[in-house]
């Protein structure tokens, strides 16, 4: 029996307790086959562990509490915030293929675009896309800019191929962000009416800010935080760095990373590190700051980490993950499904994976100029879209030693 073959047989068996629940459309325009014409009234209706199917059209904001729920969407746009909470381990919840072309309009207090709050079960956010907030400079007094993303006490979020141009702030949270573009906000966008002096709260804003939370960033990533401005007589506002840290863990495996600039051509930090702040930075990062330094706080510093990258796909086609590592690395690649991270004796980093619904795709040692890496076949059909799994590697090797590389969650979609 070929191995492809063995995999998906034994794939069978794993998945088909665990596939996703019924699913409903979402259609603005009541095209054939339609459950719902608002999307908020499908969020509340529809039971636990359901797959909401969403049409092209106009939408407005939802709220999913203490359910588990996947939104896909196809050229969906949504007006207004969404939030998601109060959920269990066993409550899954992903967003897909949602943008907004309209922030909403904030006074305090502020609320985020995409607030997540108290989620113990795994979310992923893919291909979402947050745009500059399009009223600055016009959002009267006491307006605030809202924040793109807010996550508050999360076990595991999951952020793949987002584009968020308004900032991301996780608190308490344990996340992976892979392959996407987050921005600050600029001086000059935030504060134009009033002189001299920006109001509390509306000054340039880092890319990502971390309180308290484990992050890893891989793949393509780019973090570039908001510019600062010249307010006159002399008053430079400087910017943003990249990403701000206070206590908690950063651990950046590939991307890169740009500070903001004063107005005056000076940058600031790429990342700012606090408190306990622990930062690990691979080689392969890019970074650009200044003022004395590209980094400023407590880190670990240039450390050598293998890094996996993987691909989401449709029924029917293949879900793939690759590890990059040193040469001469043995390396251990499984599947399976998101779990809350979990520390085993002797590797320094955590694996995402249920230990009880997981297999081995790979076994190896990474050659020059080769990769270890393995692709599952995902059965047609509808039952299996939604279905979200990840991925990630065990490495060993002289320099390397023991580690795990960044997980990666991949989608049927």
């Amino acid at each position: 029996m070929p191995a492809a073959v063995r995999r998906l047989a034994l794939w069978i068996l794993v998945l088909l307790p665990q596939l996703p629940g019924q699913t409903y459309v979402v259609d603005a325009g009541n095209g054939p086959g339609t459950n719902y014409l608002d999307l908020p009234a499908a969020v509340a209706a529809v039971p636990d562990g359901a797959v909401l199917l969403v049409r092209p059209g106009s939408y407005t904001g939802f709220a999913i509490a203490s359910k588990g729920l996947t939104v896909l969407g196809s050229a969906a746009v949504v007006q207004g915030a969404v939030s998601i909470g109060g959920t269990a381990p066993s409550q899954p919840v992903t967003l897909r293929g949602l943008s907004w072309s309209v922030l909403p309009r904030n006074v305090v207090p502020v609320t985020p675009v995409i607030a997540l709050d108290n989620c113990q079960g795994p979310v992923m956010l893919e291909g979402v896309a947050l745009p500059a907030n399009p009223y600055l400079g016009v959002c009267p007094w006491p307006c605030r800019i809202a924040t793109g993303i807010r996550a508050t006490t999360c076990s595991q979020v999951y952020l793949r191929n987002c584009d968020i141009r308004c900032a991301v702030e996780l608190s308490a949270v344990s996340a992976v962000i892979e392959s996407c573009e987050l921005s600050g906000e600029d001086l000059g966008a935030i504060y134009q009416t009033i002189p001299n002096y920006p109001p509390s709260g509306n000054r340039p804003r880092p890319a990502l800010r971390l309180n308290d939370s484990d992050v890893q960033v891989a793949g393509a990533s780019r973090f570039e935080s908001g510019s600062g401005g010249n307010l006159g007589q002399g008053n430079h506002i400087v910017g943003a760095s990249g990403i701000v840290v206070q206590n908690g863990s950063l651990r950046l495996l590939d991307g890169t990373i740009v500070a903001g600039s004063s107005g005056v051509g000076q940058l600031a930090f790429t990342v700012e590190a606090s408190g306990s702040a622990n930062l690990r930075i691979a080689p392969r990062v890019g970074l650009t700051g200044a003022m004395g330094a590209s980094t400023q706080g407590p880190q670990v510093g240039t450390d050598v980490m293998p890094a996996l990258a993987g691909s989401s796909a449709a029924a029917g086609g293949v879900l793939s993950a690759t590890v990059t590592t040193e040469d001469g690395d043995l390396v251990v690649l499984a599947v399976g499904f998101p779990a809350a991270p979990t520390l085993l004796a002797g590797i320094q980093d955590s694996f995402w994976l249920d230990p009880g619904a997981h297999v081995f795709a790979a076994i190896g040692v990474q050659q020059s100029g080769g990769s270890i890496g393995s692709a599952v076949p995902v059965p047609a059909g509808p039952a299996f879209v939604g279905l979200r799994l990840n991925w990630q590697a065990a490495c060993y090797g002289p320099v390397t030693a023991f580690q795990a590389t960044n997980p990666v969650g991949v989608l049927v979609r």
